[in-house]
């Protein structure tokens, strides 16, 4: 089903594009550097990533897409199918799996994947540890 009263309710993402070229183009741009672009990560790498979060997103589309791209890159269907099924036990290079365990956070719960911000300093301590700027000059100074 589309939110785009314009497309038909059967339309793919390539409709979407077709219908919204200005906008479409930097998005593909953007993939293609991400996906293709220079990386630490193998393409087939960045593949498996991806399918493993169009899997846990539920897009059959884009996992159906960046599966089939990663298994020509070298990638296994059993790799791809058991990663969705349970990362722990899936068939990947044990270097990925702190990747795809903070992916898969970020898609399933993006607020719990980053660390809480860092609390900011009461005003009553707030120039404390900081130099001096009256005229004792020292450092730190709880006067200033």
């Amino acid at each position: 089903m589309t939110f785009l009263p314009s497309l038909p309710d059967s339309a793919k993402l390539l409709d979407v594009f077709r219908a919204y070229p200005d906008t479409a183009r930097p998005l593909v741009d953007y993939h293609e550097a991400l996906m293709r672009g220079p990386s630490p990560l193998t393409v087939a790498e960045r593949e498996l990533v991806a399918a493993y979060v169009s899997g846990l997103n539920s897009c059959d589309y884009c996992y159906g897409i960046h599966s089939v791209t990663a298994e020509r890159f070298g990638v296994s269907e059993p790799t791809l199918s058991g990663l969705i099924e349970d990362l722990d036990t899936a068939d990947v290079d044990d270097r990925m799996r702190p990747l795809l365990r903070y992916v898969g956070k970020l898609t399933s719960s993006p607020a719990r994947a980053s660390p809480p911000p860092t609390p900011k300093p009461s005003s009553r301590s707030a120039g404390r540890n900081r130099p001096c700027t009256t005229r004792c000059q020292s450092a730190p100074c709880s006067t200033s």
